[in-house]
């Protein structure tokens, strides 16, 4: 377990640091893009500060990534019963947000798979 840990903290890792590509790479995931507007949207609506500005980025948060460094997962993440799911409480800037990533451990030639994550609110 402590693998598939390290595994889904090297893509938020990545993730973080903008490399949402070379995150891609670690998880068996389709839509690298439903995953950003799931942070997105969890980031905008924790700050709720007004003249903060990320809100300036409104439209703009898919070309300017820089959002994206103050994003990270909870430092406690729950396993399912079997095993087979990993969830993390996404935070932004230390506060959580409605946000929770869910990845999945699969079975496959080479032993196992990290796939993922679903947007869960």
């Amino acid at each position: 377990m402590a693998d598939v840990e390290s595994v889904v903290r090297g893509y938020v890792g990545l993730v973080r640091a903008g490399r949402v590509d070379d995150a891609v790479q670690l998880v068996d995931h389709s839509s690298a893009r439903h995953v950003l507007a799931s942070l997105w949207r969890a980031v905008a609506e924790a700050v709720t500060d007004p003249d903060d500005p990320l809100h300036c980025l409104r439209g703009g948060w898919e070309h300017d990534l820089s959002w994206l460094g103050e994003f990270d997962i909870a430092e406690r993440v729950r396993w399912s019963e079997t095993g087979s799911h990993l969830c993390a409480d996404v935070t932004y800037r230390g506060v959580l947000t409605e946000l929770e990533l869910s990845f999945w451990v699969k079975p496959a030639a080479s032993g196992w798979i990290v796939a993922g994550p679903a947007t869960l609110w």
